[in-house]
Formats: C-alpha cells, structure tokens, sequence
C-alpha cells in the first residue's frame, strides 16, 4: 500500500496528521469507502491511530534494526527527521536517598548527579526528565552534555554500554512543574514513566523518571514471538 510505504520511508513523520479523506480521494482518485477501508487498515497494522474530529495521527514504525537495543529520545528522532532540542532547568549532585538507594543499588556515600531537563520535539514541549547519575559508573556531565544524548554521554564519554532498560509507567496527577513547562491545568492526569538503564553486567547507570504531556504521548511495543514447530 503506498500510504504504508510513505509512512516507512518517513514521508509521513511519526506524530504528524496524515492527509485528509477528501484530499486523499483527489491525489489516488478513489472513493470515500476506498479511502476509509484503506485508513482501517493502515490502522488495524499499527500504522495510524484514527480519532474522531482530529484525523489519522502516525505512529512510530519498526524497521529491522528497531529491536537491537535502546534508543535515546535523541537518538529515535533523528531516525525519524525529528528536530528536537533540550531545555537544562537544573543540574546539582545530590547524596541519595532510600529511594534512590534501591533504584540505583549503590552504597549512601556515592554521589549522584541529578539533570531536570524539558525535552521539545519540533519547538513543543513534550515532558520532563529527571535523570539520577550513578557516581561509581558515571561522571558528572558539563552543560553542553546535559543538553545532548545523555545515553550518548554515557556511552562516549563514561565508556558504559547501555544493553538493557527496565521501564514502568503510571498516571499521576500534575505537579506545579509539570504545568508551568508542559502547559497543562492543574489537577489533570499525566503520564509518568521510570526507568532503570544497566550496563553489561546488570549494574545501574542511571534512574530516570520522566512526565509526559499526555496529549502527545504515543505508547507502542513491539514484540516477536519464536516459532514452535
């Protein structure tokens, strides 16, 4: 299908609306039902999420290297020809606590790095992150690394390599942060997300936790059974 292959080959970016009913009838000339079965099964394969009032909004697509392992914000926009950028909003070390100390699995004198960051994707904002440095693994980052791939500093500058991530995500109410950065009113839902990055050897690297603006959140999992003969 040729809406299919444009989505693939990044004519139509991930987050984007794809053309209208009545445009896509004039461009392939077909029929409104054509047009609709089509759009049914663009959605049916994971392709587009259709909602009433709004259009046929894309959604990340898998190529073959899209299992091989974890990808950085960064990292996954660049693939799609996304342009993203990152606000610091405060850097400091910090010793941690309880909770810190389970999440990280490190001893209460390591120092940890803690970035707040608002990440954007095409000038809008999209969610913060608070990301915990393990200091027995990582160096603390300047500001111009804390601006960039963090995934990318640890692996280039602190020499870790990143093999797994252990993600959990949840709602929550909105706290004044999330309002004043994410523009959303106070007392809504947003989505909320923690991840624990490991190295090799299962040790953490890093515990993160970020607040999605859940208007533009798009949740999709890929997952590949083996076949048993």
């Amino acid at each position: 299908m040729e809406l299919a292959e444009r989505i693939r080959t990044g004519t139509y970016l991930s987050g984007t609306l794809l053309p209208g009913e009545h445009r896509l009838m004039e461009e392939f000339d077909v029929s409104r039902d054509t047009v609709r079965k089509a759009l049914s099964l663009l959605s049916r394969s994971g392709y587009i999420e259709k909602a009433r009032g709004r259009g046929s909004t894309v959604l990340p697509t898998f190529s073959p290297d899209s299992a091989a392992g974890p990808r950085s914000f960064t990292e996954f926009s660049a693939a799609h020809g996304t342009a993203v950028s990152t606000l610091l909003l405060s850097m400091d070390r910090i010793m941690p606590d309880a909770i810190l100390l389970r999440a990280l699995g490190c001893k209460e004198d390591t120092p940890v790095y803690r970035l707040v960051r608002l990440r954007c994707s095409e000038g809008k904002p999209q969610f913060i992150e608070t990301d915990y440095l393990n200091g027995t693994y990582l160096k603390c980052p300047d500001i111009e690394q804390a601006q960039g791939s963090i995934y990318s500093y640890i692996e280039t500058v602190c020499g870790q390599h990143i093999t797994a991530i252990r993600k959990q995500t949840t709602c929550i109410e909105a706290d004044e942060q999330d309002c004043t950065h994410l523009n959303v009113s106070k007392g809504s839902m947003i989505v909320r997300m923690r991840s624990v990055v490991m190295n090799k050897s299962g040790a953490v690297l890093m515990y993160a936790v970020t607040h999605h603006d859940p208007r533009t959140y798009v949740y999709v999992e890929f997952q590949q059974r083996s076949l048993k003969l």
